[in-house]
C-alpha cells in the first residue's frame, strides 16, 4: 500500500477495511495525500530551494507508488488532488494518468464554448 506524509488516520483505516465494510482496499484503490503545508510555508518565507527539494521528493514518492500500482496490474491512475499534476507528468508514468484538475478544466471550457 502506498502512503504519503499527511495521510489521515481515518482515511487509512477506511482504506484497510474490506470494501463491503466501507473500505477501499479490495477495490484496488490507493489513497495518498501529499502534505503541501510545509511547501506553502517555505514559499511564503521565500525558501525556494527547499520548495524545489520538497516537490521533487513528493514527486518521487508519487512516481514510485504509480510504478508499484502498474506492476500490480493497474491500467490507469487517477490524480484526484489538484496538486498532483505538478508532481508528475504523463511521460513519467508507465500507465495513463487521469488528472482530475485538467479533466474538469477541459470540461468547463467545452461547456463554455457550447453556450
Amino acid at each position: 500500500m502506498a502512503q504519503f506524509d499527511g495521510l489521515l488516520p481515518d482515511h487509512q483505516r477506511a482504506h484497510r477495511r474490506p470494501l463491503g465494510d466501507g473500505g477501499l482496499h479490495s477495490a484496488g484503490l490507493v489513497l495518498a495525500q501529499t502534505d503541501f503545508e510545509q511547501i506553502e510555508r517555505n514559499q511564503r518565507e521565500g525558501r525556494w530551494d527547499l520548495v524545489g527539494n520538497l516537490l521533487a521528493e513528493q514527486g518521487n514518492k508519487l512516481k514510485a507508488a504509480i510504478a508499484d500500482l502498474a506492476q500490480r496490474g493497474a491500467q490507469a491512475v487517477i490524480l484526484g488532488c489538484t496538486e498532483f499534476g505538478i508532481l508528475i507528468e504523463a511521460k513519467d508514468s508507465p500507465v495513463p494518468l487521469i488528472d482530475t484538475t485538467l479533466a474538469h478544466a477541459e470540461a468547463a471550457v467545452d461547456m463554455a464554448l457550447q453556450q
